[in-house]
């Protein structure tokens, strides 16, 4: 499924329509899921290679980057647990109309959120926005 998810990924980008970009993000999947066996490749790795593909030329750097980034998430397993209750906790105070609204549709534990942090935005917002985002948040 890698060839299939790198193919999707970003293909709104120009930069992937030069064919080498798509080949040097399916080359440092591979080798990251040849690095890190238990991880592996997993579905929307794709998502949080991307940006790093984009802004380096060189492979080792989008690699190590992209190692680093998934060595941290992988390493604080209850980082996405933490970021639903600080999204809960934000919209309470901020939007108490939309917060009901949710609590009284039950879906208060704002699970629908998980694959939005979990790839970080990527999917949610735009290339430019995920990064400022990215550059906010996880200081990448």
């Amino acid at each position: 499924m890698r060839v299939n998810d790198v193919v999707r990924t970003d293909s709104h980008l120009d930069f992937y329509k030069d064919t080498k970009n798509l080949a040097r993000m399916s080359d440092i999947l591979a080798v990251y899921a040849w690095v890190d066996l238990a991880t592996g490749y997993c579905q929307g790795t794709s998502d949080l290679l991307s940006p790093f593909v984009v802004l380096f030329e060189d492979n080792a750097d989008a690699f190590w980057c992209f190692e680093m980034l998934l060595r941290r998430m992988i390493e604080e397993p209850t980082g996405v647990m933490k970021r639903l209750q600080s999204l809960k906790h934000i919209l309470e105070l901020s939007d108490k109309q939309m917060f009901t609204h949710l609590s009284r549709a039950g879906v208060e534990n704002f699970l629908f959120a998980f694959r939005m942090l979990l790839v970080l935005f990527r999917r949610e917002l735009s290339f430019s926005d995920a990064l400022c985002t990215w550059e906010n948040d996880v200081g990448c």
